[in-house]
């Protein structure tokens, strides 16, 4: 009995702790309200690609008929490590460039320098004031043809035989009704050049310069010659901005851009070619007409030297307001 009686109230105490067990965890469970947020970022895409390519020149140049031949010669060879043009020699391969790629950010492009130099002879009548090595004397002189002499600052006919003179003949005599260019360049492929026929009054290096300035400022921009150097610079005032995900290639259209140039060898005007190529010997044996005299060239009278430059810049604009 007495183990009954322990058994029932051993029993009774359990239920008793259970039961408050209970009644405690009922009243110290918390309240919980679950919520969750969750973001990520990465870096915005740049990836411009601002690409150039090539040479424009060179300083020597393979004969253009034997050009893929083994045992091509040379054609043309600078006597120093200058570059060099000529009669003859072209480059179709020439130099490429171009922007592309889209950010993801906004952005402008902008030209810091364009500046370009084509060869040139500008209007006029030109020839070869040549040293007489003959002895002149009155017996001799009419036989000798027209005679010039130095004259301060001017070469002029002698009419009758005068003694201590230096004489001198004209020679290689070429009128040009219009200014000449002999080097043509292309944008974007193209072989006209070698055609005679392509009008070599046309400044063409310019008119390439022209499309690339026209491309980053939205319109035309008219570049500015100066006379005595034959360099025209391009003042390009808008920059070109562009928004994000801009596929710049298709927007300013020069991707993969490609200049060539080249100089026919005959049929231009092969006396004008002779001219420049004396300029660059000794200017002051070539002269150009003046009424009845022939004066040395003034500098805005020719230029000898080619000349690319272009230098751009694309970079990110601030394109989010401040928080």
């Amino acid at each position: 009995m007495r183990k009954n009686r322990m058994m029932r109230a051993a029993s009774a105490l359990l239920v008793a702790v259970l039961l408050t067990t209970s009644t405690i965890s009922g009243t110290l469970a918390k309240y919980v309200t679950k919520d969750s947020a969750s973001d990520t970022a990465r870096v915005a895409k740049w990836g411009v690609e601002l690409q150039v390519e090539g040479n424009l020149f060179a300083d020597s140049y393979i004969d253009a008929i034997s050009k893929s031949d083994v045992d091509a010669s040379l054609a043309v060879n600078a006597s120093n490590d200058d570059d060099v043009v000529a009669p003859g020699t072209y480059n179709n391969e020439g130099l490429t460039f171009s922007i592309k790629g889209a950010p993801e950010v906004s952005g402008q492009i902008r030209i810091d320098r364009l500046e370009v130099q084509n060869i040139y002879l500008a209007a006029g009548s030109y020839g070869l004031m040549v040293k007489v090595s003959n002895v002149v004397n009155e017996e001799n002189f009419d036989e000798l043809g027209d005679l010039y002499k130095w004259d301060t600052d001017k070469y002029v006919e002698v009419d009758t035989f005068e003694t201590g003179v230096q004489y001198f003949t004209l020679e290689d005599v070429v009128t040009l009704a219009d200014v000449y260019y002999p080097v043509k360049f292309n944008l974007n492929g193209g072989v006209q050049y070698l055609s005679a026929s392509d009008g070599t009054n046309v400044d063409t290096l310019t008119k390439v310069a022209d499309t690339i300035a026209a491309a980053i400022n939205g319109s035309a921009v008219a570049g500015t010659k100066d006379i005595y150097s034959g360099i025209t610079t391009y003042s390009v005032a808008n920059t070109a901005k562009f928004d994000p995900n801009t596929d710049l290639a298709t927007k300013f259209k020069l991707d993969l851009e490609r200049i060539t140039w080249g100089w026919a060898f005959e049929g231009q005007n092969d006396e004008a070619d002779t001219v420049l190529g004396n300029l660059m010997v000794n200017p002051n044996i070539v002269v150009k007409a003046s009424g009845t005299d022939y004066v040395l060239l003034a500098d805005e009278d020719y230029c000898l030297n080619l000349k690319f430059d272009l230098e751009m810049t694309v970079e990110q604009i601030d394109g989010v307001a401040n928080p």
